[in-house]
């Protein structure tokens, strides 16, 4: 297990940094970045980190929760990463995107898993994509498919973008280096994005696939304050049973589940991942006390929130 340490540390201490550094979320990360020396790592401090052939601890098995967007080029092995409540299968060569405001959970990492990361704040992706027209549809693209298979010429690209933006990081003399950096950035996105935009062009989706994600772009944005399923069937114009049946026939799950799978993979982030008293969480996630909450949790994962967030238990 030794050869699993080392990401662990360097990935949930830059959660912290950028957290602090931006004020975006209420709560703090739980780890610090007191470590992380820019005059050792490829850091352009506050905005951007590259970390090559990184290492993920075991504890990173558990659901986190993302402040930062994170691009992975995977050269080699596999990983089965879950994102929200989607699993997905990365075979390299591929292109792996996660961003800010996502929960996360690494479920498998092969022995040979060789990847690139570019560790990205909220504010350098701001700056990345500042006309709307490009930002949106290229995020709701990512949030629709954050893995994308990628030629081994394209991967070889990407590893090169990679490499010159390590060495632009180096010259910290440099006036214009976050430009740099910016460009450079764009670049390599801007090498890939047409394969989402093709995807998009591509799939051709059944009635059944559609409402599902239907489902679940409605689930994502109110999970904390409906947990009904009435509610979403009204919002979708179909009865409660009828959507039940389509997606128990599609997933194998029904609408309820969906839900609660959503609640508690948040809940058990804010537990691992931040400061927020359980009481704090409870009313985060709109449950309307700490004790209804702790049974909530306890009656679809085994333990009591207590439990989870200070013992190592199944995520």
């Amino acid at each position: 297990m030794f050869h699993l340490l080392h990401f662990y540390i360097i990935f949930v201490n830059i959660c912290r940094f950028f957290s602090n550094l931006t004020q975006v979320t209420k709560s703090q990360p739980l780890y610090g970045l007191q470590s992380f020396n820019p005059s050792t790592y490829d850091v352009l401090e506050g905005e951007l980190v590259l970390l090559e052939h990184p290492i993920v601890d075991p504890q990173f098995f558990s659901p986190f929760k993302l402040n930062l967007s994170v691009a992975v080029f995977c050269a080699r092995g596999s990983m089965q990463v879950k994102v929200n409540v989607k699993e997905f299968k990365v075979q390299a060569p591929c292109l792996l995107i996660m961003v800010s405001g996502q929960v996360v959970q690494y479920q498998e990492i092969s022995h040979d898993c060789k990847s690139y990361y570019l560790v990205m704040s909220d504010r350098f992706t701001d700056e990345l994509f500042s006309d709307l027209s490009e930002r949106y549809p290229l995020r709701y693209a990512v949030l629709e498919n954050p893995s994308i298979t990628l030629s081994e010429p394209e991967l070889r690209t990407m590893v090169e973008y990679f490499r010159m933006m390590r060495e632009a990081l180096k010259v910290k003399e440099n006036p214009f280096r976050k430009e740099i950096l910016l460009h450079l950035t764009r670049a390599l996105f801007y090498r890939t994005t047409y394969q989402y935009h093709k995807l998009k062009m591509d799939g051709i989706k059944t009635k059944a696939e559609m409402l599902y994600d239907q489902f679940s772009s409605l689930v994502q944005q109110h999970f904390k304050n409906h947990r009904e399923v009435e509610f979403y069937a009204l919002e979708l114009c179909i009865t409660p049973k009828h959507l039940s049946k389509v997606l128990k026939e599609r997933t194998g799950k029904t609408a309820s589940t969906w839900i609660s799978e959503h609640v508690m993979l948040e809940a058990k982030a804010l537990l691992k991942s931040t400061n927020l008293s359980i009481q704090q969480i409870s009313e985060e996630l709109n449950f309307p006390s700490q004790s209804f909450f702790g049974k909530f949790f306890k009656q679809h994962s085994g333990v009591s929130p207590k439990v989870y967030r200070w013992n190592d238990v199944a995520p």
